[in-house]
């Protein structure tokens, strides 16, 4: 995931498909590890990066 944030854009949607699989990803891992964490805000800190694009 990380190595990605330096590559070159890809398309709009390519974009929006990998960041709701990352979302998806982070879910997941967030619930294995603590389910009563809420994941809000990690969706307000890419609703931020990726509103522009």
């Amino acid at each position: 995931m990380l190595k990605r944030r330096f590559e070159a854009r890809q398309s709009y949607f390519a974009e929006k498909r990998q960041v709701k699989l990352e979302l998806r990803e982070l879910r997941r891992l967030e619930s294995t590890t603590n389910p009563h964490r809420p994941i809000s805000q990690m969706n307000n800190h890419f609703k931020k990066i990726y509103d522009n694009v």
